[in-house]
């Protein structure tokens, strides 16, 4: 997995290179300044191990969350090189559908760089603002965990590592500007059947760089 040193950047300039750039880190210890959508008998919750997105039982429910700074120190770009960092708790493999993202996580039209799980399906999903592009990255299984990175390089590629591996890349359809740029966590998950689909996450890191 490349890290810093493989962008140019000297370890002493390190905390230079955060203070300017922008760095979010939670370990959801509470919903406060976190946007939750939610419908039918969807819900999102904070327990010890951090957040809980259910979709509940009835049919076609959902939930969703949202960070979205819009007034930083620095402003949210897509023509920066920008990186984050979680891992993925999943209930189920079956008649859902998921997204970990940063950028808008509906429609097909919205700039977005993350994963996206289709019953039990892992893809890298990236779009410019024209349509979703994705890349199948590996099936996944109820009761999994799983490390999610995605890196993304203006103009050159999205990459993607599950558990530390390359398991997928995006040259295409890359967002620019700063349309969805402020909305750094863009979680969302549906059921397709009348059953619960969950997932979980305990910590969160992104990176904007200078």
């Amino acid at each position: 997995m490349p890290g810093l040193a493989s962008y140019g950047v000297p370890v002493p300039e390190i905390v230079d290179y955060f203070y300017k750039g922008i760095y979010y880190h939670t370990w959801f210890e509470s919903l406060e300044a976190i946007a939750v959508t939610k419908s039918g008998s969807g819900d999102a919750t904070i327990e010890h191990l951090g957040i809980i997105m259910s979709t509940g039982s009835t049919i076609n429910s959902m939930v969703a969350i949202a960070k979205s700074p819009d007034y930083p120190m620095t402003i949210g770009t897509w023509d920066k090189k920008r990186r984050f960092k979680t891992r993925l708790g999943i209930l189920r493999n079956t008649a859902q559908a998921a997204w970990i993202l940063c950028g808008h996580d509906i429609g097909g039209n919205v700039k977005k760089v993350g994963f996206k799980v289709v019953d039990d399906e892992l893809f890298g999903i990236v779009n410019d603002g024209t349509g979703d592009v994705t890349t199948f990255l590996q099936k996944i299984v109820a009761l999994g965990n799983y490390l999610l990175e995605a890196i993304f390089v203006p103009g050159v590629s999205a990459s993607f590592y599950v558990d530390d591996t390359l398991k997928g890349q995006i040259t295409t359809h890359l967002p620019s500007g700063t349309d969805e740029s402020a909305r750094v966590i863009a979680f969302r998950i549906e059921n397709r059947e009348a059953a619960n689909k969950e997932m979980y996450f305990t910590e969160y890191k992104f990176l904007q760089e200078p």
